[in-house]
């Protein structure tokens, strides 16, 4: 066996360690859930996306072009709803 087959073998074993500990550990296995639900919202949720886009038109069109999000309502509508 490999250095590299070696290490995909230790690699599996603990991946299955913890799976099977996941399993049998409801308290955890909600515990874990609820964190890595935090960690994608935070990376992946709306306002994270809306910042990134912004910051990339900001990039590409320049910073001094760009109306903030809150200030104003878009091209071509009115505030009375």
């Amino acid at each position: 066996m490999s250095e590299n087959q070696e290490v995909l073998y230790d690699l599996k074993d603990k991946v299955a360690t913890i799976a099977l500990g996941l399993l049998r550990d409801e308290v955890l296995r909600h515990q874990v859930g609820e964190e890595a639900r935090r960690d994608a919202v935070e990376r992946f949720g709306a306002r994270c996306v809306l910042k990134q886009y912004l910051a990339l038109y900001d990039q590409v069109v320049g910073a001094g072009d760009r109306v903030d999000s809150g200030d104003a309502a878009p091209s071509g509508s009115t505030d009375d709803g």
